[in-house]
């Protein structure tokens, strides 16, 4: 930072000069400080013009209210987040709010950051009429160049240091769990094969059970370490949506049929086939949600909806809607439920089992595939699980 300072360079050194120089960077880091704790409010018409800019917004996005007011505030949202302004809208359409929604948007000099919305719907006293809403963005991450390389290089290496435990950690886990669980597994398929009588298979086929249900675990351990050290990859390629949504129905089918609990299926026949998306990571979700449905649901069914959420010009939303009819979610849960090794209730565990890392797990995916996910309570009973994915409807050239 004073790698010209006069004293260096043998000429007399001015102390109102340094003195000017360190108020100067005092204040600028300052402003950062501040940009990066404070929260900017500002609100929108019911025509989605910004109509309200504070100080904050204008330290935050780098413009000035004359800037921005009267303009649509699509204007700081990147392109490739623009499908959020439906789901957003669908949202306050019912009535609710929007709290903590994590995203990116658009500064004046073309710099994304990271930011948290919330929003809430302005009414007409008189009229009962939604006439705006009400943001409040909180600023998640550095803004200025000098900050944002501060920011990367500190998270660069928190998360080096932390890959390098976790790797081992779960490296240990990996060959210390998972190969003698695959070698149970296998050598319990041939004990099964080898002419048991009627007692001894059905003892032999509970300790399959078992032995795949803690070898599920140690997988979702291994997945979320993945999600939280960044190494869990997004790679798009073509996907039949009725395919994959069967290789799960098929999976899972045996422990449907144990609870006689019946799934159904229902895709929207506007969705234009295949689309381009990593299937891998959406098998995964879809496989987590459905299993965490049915492990609640006690009898009755589970029905799994595709739905077009919306589309653009080469572009889907696809809507991915699981509602069960199981004992559903206490209130006073809220977001604390996506957080690893969380459950609806302290005594779910011992009730139901799992580690408390299905949510967690889908919603990691689901951020990483570009979508979000929520969780609604049903009527009379149940939850309903939504999550939405913007996906290719052909391969970008």
């Amino acid at each position: 930072m004073f790698e010209n300072a006069p004293e260096e360079s043998g000429l007399p050194v001015d102390p109102t000069n340094l003195q000017e120089r360190s108020s100067a960077i005092y204040k600028e880091c300052l402003k950062d400080l501040v940009s990066m704790a404070a929260q900017a409010s500002i609100s929108v018409d019911a025509e989605g013009r910004i109509s309200s800019w504070d100080e904050t917004a204008e330290l935050l996005f780098g413009y000035t209210s004359d800037e921005v007011l009267g303009h649509s505030f699509t204007m700081l949202i990147p392109d490739d987040r623009l499908h959020e302004v439906q789901i957003v809208h669908r949202v306050l359409e019912r009535g609710a709010s929007v709290h903590g929604f994590r995203t990116w948007r658009r500064r004046k000099d073309g710099g994304l950051v990271e930011v948290a919305i919330s929003l809430e719907v302005i009414v007409d006293c008189e009229s009962g009429k939604a006439i705006g809403c009400s943001t409040t963005i909180r600023n998640l991450g550095a803004v200025t160049d000098s900050m944002e390389k501060a920011c990367t290089t500190a998270t660069e290496q928190t998360r080096a240091q932390r890959g390098l435990v976790q790797k081992s950690v779960f490296g240990v886990v990996s060959h210390e769990l998972r190969t003698p669980l695959a070698e149970i597994l296998g050598m319990n398929e041939l004990l099964i094969s080898s002419g048991l009588n009627q007692e001894q298979e059905d003892l032999a086929r509970h300790v399959q059970c078992a032995a795949r249900r803690l070898l599920e675990v140690v997988n979702n351990f291994l997945v979320q370490a993945d999600i939280e050290c960044g190494r869990q990859r997004i790679f798009a390629a073509p996907v039949d949506l009725h395919e994959l949504v069967r290789r799960i129905g098929d999976e899972l089918s045996p422990a449907f049929t144990q609870k006689s609990v019946t799934l159904e299926v229902i895709f929207d026949p506007k969705i234009v086939e295949p689309v381009y998306t990593d299937g891998r990571c959406l098998q995964m979700v879809l496989k987590q949600l459905l299993s965490n449905a049915l492990k609640f649901t006690k009898q009755g069914r589970i029905s799994l909806q595709v739905l077009l959420d919306a589309t653009t010009e080469g572009n889907e939303i696809i809507q991915f809607r699981i509602e069960d009819t199981g004992e559903g979610i206490p209130l006073e849960v809220g977001a604390e439920i996506f957080q690893p090794l969380q459950q609806g209730d302290i005594s779910d565990t011992r009730r139901y089992g799992g580690a408390g890392l299905g949510l967690s797990i889908a919603r990691g995916l689901v951020e990483l595939l570009g979508g979000s996910l929520y969780l609604e309570r049903a009527q009379p009973s149940g939850v309903i699980a939504k999550f939405t994915v913007p996906v290719r409807k052909q391969k970008s050239t």
